[in-house]
């Protein structure tokens, strides 16, 4: 038969008392390296509610609509950029990184598709916003202002395992304190490397999975340019992504570059942001003189 406390108020406080043990030695048990109590992650929570503007990211002075929907370039993300053929994606994402890179964000890109002379090239003409062959004169004094730039260029062209390739960046996290990576584009760094379609597949995912884990460990922004399954010659959504789910699950962002269709303007489609969830469209206009959208 069980004994009941003859004092109910009593046996309230021997339970309360109980309770307040036991969290207590739970509190202090050793937890496993990869679980984490309240108490790790209390300073990161008080600093997202307390600096807001901090935890959004740096924002981009060139593409300032672009701010409203993703509010900023955040470390720690994976972003899948896409597009139709000619649509500008190398453009964009050169214009972009190069803004980020002039905010004080160190810079490393891998073209893989693009020789590095003419990827520098480009970025050198958006950084003059002017086209340098028109003005001779002025070469030296904006490529001295350009090689002040925390940039970096992988010397990788073409098909390139992706192991290789992410021993290179880990150099540049180390040595230069890279912030952000862009790899443009994932079809050229892989190419020839499966014998198989399904080999191809698989190889895509591997990739994947191992610059999601990348981003995130050495928290760094990767920014990865994506082929579509096909120009498809008509708005394109995200699973026009090339590869599978897991291409586009992956990611943090997915940002199509469409083509024309509002009021006869290609425009930035941000289809995904993990962030707030924020999606919206950018319209733009590709000035031929500074090789620049605005």
């Amino acid at each position: 038969m069980a004994c009941i406390p003859e004092n109910t108020e009593d046996h309230k406080d021997t339970i309360a008392s109980s309770t307040a043990t036991t969290a207590t030695r739970h509190r202090h048990q050793h937890l496993h390296g990869n679980v984490l109590g309240f108490g790790d992650l209390r300073q990161q929570v008080y600093k997202e509610i307390l600096d807001p503007e901090e935890s959004r990211g740096i924002l981009s002075t060139d593409l300032p609509a672009l701010n409203r929907i993703l509010k900023g370039h955040r470390p720690g993300e994976l972003t899948i950029v896409t597009g139709p053929t000619g649509g500008g994606k190398t453009t964009v994402m050169s214009q972009l990184s190069l803004d980020y890179c002039k905010s004080g964000v160190p810079t490393l890109w891998g073209s893989f598709e693009i020789l590095n002379q003419r990827l520098a090239k480009k970025m050198l003409y958006q950084f003059a916003s002017k086209d340098l062959s028109q003005y001779p004169m002025e070469l030296d004094k904006w490529a001295d202002e350009f090689d002040k730039l925390p940039l970096y260029f992988l010397k990788f062209f073409s098909s390139t395992a992706i192991n290789t390739v992410l021993d290179a960046c880990q150099h540049a996290v180390d040595q230069h304190g890279v912030q952000h990576i862009i790899l443009d584009n994932l079809q050229f760094m892989l190419s020839q490397q499966g014998k198989s379609s399904l080999d191809r597949w698989e190889l895509q995912d591997r990739a994947i999975h191992e610059l999601r884990n990348f981003a995130t460990t050495q928290n760094v922004h990767i920014s990865l340019v994506v082929h579509p399954r096909k120009d498809p010659g008509e708005q394109m959504d995200i699973n026009s992504v090339f590869g599978s789910a897991k291409v586009t699950q992956e990611a943090d962002n997915v940002i199509i570059l469409q083509k024309e269709g509002l009021g006869g303007f290609p425009y930035i489609d941000v289809k995904k942001n993990r962030y707030d969830g924020t999606i919206g469209v950018i319209p733009y206009i590709f000035d031929r003189e500074s090789l620049k959208v605005n």
